[in-house]
Formats: C-alpha cells, structure tokens, sequence
C-alpha cells in the first residue's frame, strides 16, 4: 500500500514526536467498553439516521426521518436490497476493526486503549475476535515507531476522522488483512447504556479480588471489589468495574486478563441488545440512541449497518472464536523495556509478524491457530540496499525496533537475529560492499549515529566516507547471511532511536 508520508530517510531523516507529546495517562473508564462497539456495529445503530456522522453514500436522504419512521421504512427496504455487498462479502470474510478510547474531557482523548479485530464469515455465520494489546510496538507510517494506541491519535491530528484510517492501515500490515470497517468509541455513556439495556449476564470464570480500585475517577483513596466465580447479572457500574479492573489476584491484574474480560462483555452486550425485550420497546430504544449518538465514529455507511443487523442474530455461542494476543510462554508475543524511549512494549516473539497473520488468517478455527515459520526477507523497494540487524546488547527487541525504524526506506532487511558477543555500547556498521555504496552508508552512519568498520580496500574505494576502524579483510565471519550490503550490530546507543 503507497503512502504518501513515507519518507527515505537516505534524503530525510525521520521526525518522530516522543512518545510523551503523545500519550497521556488515559483515563481508565477508557479500557472497556468495546460493548458498545457491538451495539452500534452489528445491531444498534440501525435504530436511527439520525447519527448522522456515520452515514454517507447514497443514504443521505434519510436524515430528516424520525427513529420509528426511519426503522419502519428504511430497515424494510435496505435489509432486502440483494444487489449490495459488504466488503468483504464477496470473499466470504468481512473485518472489523473495534476500538475504544477515552474521548473528550479524558487525557489522551483519542489514544485507542482498547483495540479488537473482529472477523464475520458470512458463509457459517462464525465470529472470530482478536484483541490487540495497546502496548504492541508497531510501525505507524509517516510517524515512526511507536505503540500502536497511538495510531488514531496521530492520524487525528491530521484531520477529523483520519484516525481511522491510519489504525486501519497499522493493523493490517501487522495482520495482512484487510480492515473493511473501523467502529471507533469513546466510554462516557457506558455504564447508563448498559443500564438502558437491561444489564447484562456475564459468567465470571474466577472469582478474584481488586484491592487497588479508584473510589472515582482520579481518586487516591481506593476500594476493594470482588467478583465471584459464576455466572451473575450485572447492572452498569457492576460492568463497569469488571471491565475496567486492572490490580485482582489470579492473574487478573494483567492487560491480557483485562483484554479478555472485554470480549466477554462485547458479546454479551450483543446477546441484550438482539434480545426481543430491547429492540421491541421504543422507549430503550430511544434512550439508548440518546446516549450513544455523540459517542460513535465508523466508515460504516447506513445500509451496510442494516445488513450487518441481519446477520448479527445468527451468530451463536458455538460459532465464536476468541483470543488475546498474548505473551505467555507459547505466545505470539513478549515484553521488554527500552529506555530512554517508551519503556514497556510489546513485540512479535521472532521480530518479525508471521505468527501474528496466521492467526489472523485461521481465527475462524477453534483452538490455537498453527504457527508459522518466521519470515526473515521483505520485498525491497528498488533501489534498495540489504541489510543483517544483529542485536548487540542484552536489552531485548532493540535489533527489531532498529529494523523497524528502518521501514519505508529503500533498507531491505533479510535478517534479525543476536550478534555473537552482547557487549557492543556503539552501533557498529560493517561494510560489505568494500565502499561501493559509499552515499547510502554515509546515510546509514548518520541515521544510526554508528560506527563503521571498512576493508583497508573499501576505505581507498570511497574516499567520501571516513570509517571508525579498519580491517585488513571484510569480517564475513561476522554476518549469518549471503548477499547483504552492510551488517548492523545495534549497541546501547542505539535506544535513542525511539526518541527521534
């Protein structure tokens, strides 16, 4: 996929904002409530036109219609209308991309703390939903790297709306998939919209203990909330606190357990919302399209929401497959910390997204999908140079974030792995090409801020690019892979990428 803010760093280097200027401490009522993504994705928003910012196409006549009318009329009509697909109908898999932030009047308003990628098969009526977490440290074009919550947030800033359409682009390189739809929500209207609903039946699979919970917003002073192992009916603060605990025992106080807890309430928002008793009262209805109105953006256009509705009925417990990308041991995922930087992320656990898009590509099949072999090439831009990034440090995951940091120039990167030894302070550049590429390791040394390391022949070669040291030969012993340009051996200094 072009893009138009991707940059070679060979003619300018990147300027990439700290991760300070965009994030702040969201607020924590921001983490849950992917369940009203449900509502308006699958069921809820069909009650009414009159959410006007998520319509467009050939619909905007309907506007002036009142709820009632526009159900009566509408509904009838475009549920019935065989000559209009889905994206992603024709191929028999339509994605979603869920996401939740804290919205106005919440620090960090548009930092997308909740992010699920959800899959419809039109074709066995399965559901597959894949939470990412938000401290997943991605590639986000024409910024650099970052943590992925920041990619709404960053696309926001260059305009209204625009948001969506860079966390699409995110998650599908990372997944390579397609992102159909975005539904992007903000929480404030949460826990009166569960209460409109009814409540919802949530099955607690352990009982746990938060001893740390805000007695509000911003408290210091703190409460204790238990949740006991069975199935229960909770009002919206009840929910609220389910989703939103982040400190129980059992293993509950982790970003995973937290992740998982909101699938269980996304779905089971869908069950109350499709039930007869909501959808048949006007006067839910009516206060249920009060509350979530102003709290909703989507792609979706007026009659892609309807047929959506249609299908939402059929999707049963049995047909649903639900994972969080994790980093238990047999995870797709592990942390590290890098500082000075972001400090804690997320990264693929062979540095590079293989396992991560097959299990994208096999969520429809129950159980853990299969492995896939690590991917160790991409396809170069042409012209391009070849590179080996090998870490060496004992900080984990910097040979990726420097590949990373290298994406979208004309670097190929055909390998990542360890160097030999792990006590190098400098990043160090070994020329292979005994100075034949003199102008793009000139440009590697100034990007990386490294050394370089040159055959005496090299050095004669390129009389423009004055090396650190030299060798009498060029060290191949150094380099695990053939044909490579220039070997990269990432020092401590190299941390400091992430700040540029």
């Amino acid at each position: 996929m072009s893009d138009p803010h991707r940059v070679d760093f060979l003619q300018q280097k990147y300027d990439i904002p700290t991760e300070r200027e965009v994030r702040a401490k969201v607020s924590r009522t921001g983490r849950l409530l992917m369940s009203v993504c449900t509502v308006l994705a699958l069921v809820g928003i069909f009650f009414s036109y009159h959410i006007a910012q998520i319509t467009h196409g050939d619909e905007k006549d309907i506007g002036s219609l009142s709820l009632f009318s526009t159900f009566s009329s509408s509904f009838a009509r475009l549920i019935t209308s065989g000559d209009k697909s889905l994206g992603g109908e024709e191929s028999d898999r339509v994605n979603i991309l869920l996401m939740g932030v804290g919205g106005y009047g919440h620090d960090g308003a548009q930092l997308a703390d909740t992010m699920i990628f959800g899959s419809y098969q039109p074709s066995t009526n399965a559901l597959g939903l894949l939470s990412i977490p938000r401290d997943l440290y991605v590639h986000i074009p024409g910024r650099g790297s970052s943590k992925i919550n920041a990619a709404n947030a960053y696309g926001e800033e260059a305009g209204e709306g625009k948001g969506l359409d860079l966390a699409s682009q995110v998650v599908t390189n990372i997944l390579d998939q397609p992102v159909d739809y975005v539904v992007r929500v903000d929480f404030s209207g949460f826990a009166t919209l569960i209460d409109q609903l009814g409540g919802v039946d949530i099955c607690v699979d352990q009982t746990f203990t938060d001893n740390q919970y805000p007695e509000y917003e911003g408290s210091p002073t703190y409460i204790v909330l238990t949740f006991t192992e069975g199935c229960q009916h909770m009002n919206g603060d009840t929910a609220l606190q389910y989703a939103r605990s982040r400190h129980g025992d059992g293993g509950e106080g982790t970003d995973f357990a937290r992740a998982a807890r909101q699938q269980k309430i996304l779905l089971a928002v869908k069950d109350r919302a499709l039930s007869a008793g909501v959808l048949l009262n006007p006067a839910k209805l009516t206060r249920i399209l009060n509350t979530i109105s102003s709290h909703i953006a989507t792609n979706l256009s007026f009659w892609e929401i309807i047929k959506l509705a249609k299908y939402a009925p059929n999707i049963t417990t049995e047909h649903i497959n639900m994972k969080v990308l994790d980093t238990a041991p047999n995870g797709p995922l592990y942390s590290t910390t890098i500082l000075p930087g972001p400090g804690y992320i997320v990264l693929p656990r062979h540095d590079d997204w293989s396992d991560l898009k097959a299990i994208a590509k096999n969520i429809f099949t129950l159980g853990e999908a299969p492995t896939a072999t690590p991917t160790v090439a991409t396809t170069p831009t042409a012209p391009s140079i070849n590179v080996e990034i090998q870490n060496g440090t004992t900080m984990s995951g910097l040979a990726f974030v420097t590949a990373q940091r290298l994406e979208g120039s004309n670097v190929n990167v055909v390998k990542i792995g360890n160097a030999v030894t792990k006590d190098f302070t400098r990043t160090t550049i070994y020329d292979m090409t005994s100075g034949r590429k003199a102008v793009e390791l000139s440009a590697l040394k100034e990007f990386l801020g490294a050394d370089i390391v040159m055959a005496n022949a090299g050095w004669v070669y390129a009389d423009n690019v004055v090396p650190t040291s030299l060798a009498a030969t060029t060290p191949l012993s150094l380099s695990t892979t053939e044909n490579i340009d220039f070997l990269i051996i990432v020092g401590e200094d190299a941390s400091s990428l992430v700040l540029r």
